[in-house]
């Protein structure tokens, strides 16, 4: 299991600065069916992303809370799920919320 930056400080070095565990936006994904919904939110669970279902063909996904940044999150689960959607050309996978403007 991969271990990112988190707000427990006990396995840090000493003089090494933890960053503090913020809440991370969630992305909206609408799928075409439920079956896809479904096999999209295992693949995102394996990928070890937070998962909720809003309804039979909308998840609500974070990524892993030790990513680095909300810009980060953003960029970890879109590569996500361009893999995904390279892997099932077929499917039809919709972000409902925006993405972040870019600084």
């Amino acid at each position: 299991m991969r271990r990112g930056l988190g707000a427990d400080s006990s396995g840090a070095a000493p003089g090494r600065r933890v960053l503090p565990q913020t809440p991370r936006r969630r992305m909206r994904i609408r799928t075409g069916s439920a079956t896809t919904t479904s096999h999209l939110a295992g693949y995102l669970r394996r990928c070890e992303c937070n998962v909720e279902f809003a309804d039979e063909w909308t998840l609500e996904v974070a990524v892993r809370p030790g990513s680095l940044s909300e810009q980060h999150a953003q960029i970890e689960l879109e590569g996500y799920l361009q893999v995904w959607e390279t892997m099932h050309p077929d499917v039809s996978v919709d972000r409902l919320t925006p993405r972040p403007a870019r600084s």
